[in-house]
């Protein structure tokens, strides 16, 4: 989180000083009319009007804070409801603050740039290349200072990343593998193969580690493919979890991964 707000700052800090200040930012931005806030045209098909940001803006994030698995998993991580409600309300001035850095990045980079768009001249090839070459631009003669956006935009990219991708596993072995296979381990999946890789080794000489590492690609992949047949066919029969049908109970009950956090007493 530091790292990325550093990384805004650096950006909005030269630009002030090459343009003259963040006044002279935020007045080329109004010429350019980009802060109308308040335009009620009613077009669905507008980049930006009041209608779009704040009704389409408010149910986009609504869906993140409130169905998004991984933000639903960031809250049952909590150790009562109320340090859940506390994470949310801590989390929201996070996100004006990167929000608000965010913008006036935007700025900074339209103040910069609004007579000689580099899109236009080609210098780059699509509009999210935009702020990299800004970067580029403005602080490749302070060293070390372009390498410290890029560490923000990976480390803010990782944040999202590797939230889903967690979310992700976790529904899909608790909530599936596990109920349906739960003598299944990892030593079982790979041991079969591994063995086989032994044998082979053992009575032919001639197999060398090329071989070898296809045959255990090849017979991982039969393994993988038994077992997501079995899951499938398990779900279809409504068998997951050893019940006679596909209930509530199965997915909410003491096999869930979403465990809703006590409320604190």
């Amino acid at each position: 989180m530091v790292i990325m707000l550093t990384g805004f700052v650096a950006v909005i800090a030269r630009g002030a000083v090459l343009r003259g200040g963040l006044g002279r930012i935020w007045e080329d931005a109004r010429q350019g009319g980009r802060l109308e806030a308040f335009d009620f045209d009613p077009d669905p098909l507008k980049r930006h009007t009041f209608w779009t940001i704040v009704v389409g803006g408010s149910l986009m994030w609504a869906s993140i804070y409130s169905i998004n698995q991984s933000q639903v998993q960031r809250y049952i991580s909590c150790r009562t409801l109320t340090h859940a409600k506390m994470s949310l309300y801590v989390n929201m001035v996070g996100l004006w603050v990167t929000v608000s850095l965010a913008m006036l990045s935007g700025l900074t980079m339209y103040s910069v740039y609004k007579d000689c768009d580099p899109l236009s001249n080609g210098d780059v090839d699509t509009s999210d290349q935009l702020l990299p070459y800004l970067v580029m631009d403005i602080l490749a003669a302070f060293p070390g200072i372009p390498g410290l956006f890029v560490a923000a935009a990976y480390s803010g990219t990782l944040s999202t990343v590797s939230s889903s991708i967690n979310a992700l596993v976790a529904v899909t072995v608790e909530d599936f593998l596990k109920p349906a296979l739960p003598t299944l381990s990892i030593f079982g999946m790979i041991s079969g193969p591994l063995l086989g890789i032994y044998i082979l080794g053992m009575f032919f000489r001639c197999a060398n580690s090329k071989v070898s590492l296809k045959i255990w690609l090849l017979t991982l992949r039969q393994v993988s493919t038994g077992i997501i047949t079995t899951v499938i066919i398990l779900f279809l029969k409504g068998r997951t979890g050893g019940s006679d049908h596909w209930s509530d109970s199965d997915t909410l009950g003491r096999n869930r991964s979403t465990n809703i956090p006590p409320r604190a007493r």
